[in-house]
């Protein structure tokens, strides 16, 4: 059985953003979560986009137009969490590229 070894650090990633979102507050692993699968299902939505250049625009303009608007909600709605969802959301939006994706396509 061959492993691949560009998973486990991504794995040992999700585990420890597990944890550290149940440390702070379970609201901060509930808005984290939603926002990872408005990002993935969006992504997954603008697969369907056969120009490469045209994938990269819209998904970087969903990815910042969902920061906003998770970022805007957390600070309006969940103040005690804001800072740490916030974080989140940018290390989401740095891990997430979607100039790597539209490479492979």
């Amino acid at each position: 059985m061959k492993l691949n070894l560009v998973k486990k650090p991504t794995i040992a990633a999700f585990v420890t953003i597990l944890f550290f979102c149940l440390y702070i507050d379970i609201n901060l692993l509930a808005i984290t979560l939603a926002y990872t699968t408005a990002l993935t299902l969006l992504f997954l939505i603008g697969k369907k986009i056969s120009s490469a250049a045209t994938y990269v625009l819209y998904s970087w303009s969903v990815k910042w137009a969902l920061f906003i608007f998770f970022t805007a909600y957390a600070a309006i709605n969940l103040t005690s969490i804001y800072f740490y969802s916030m974080i989140m959301f940018i290390g989401i939006n740095i891990f997430l590229s979607p100039a790597l994706e539209a490479k492979e396509a």
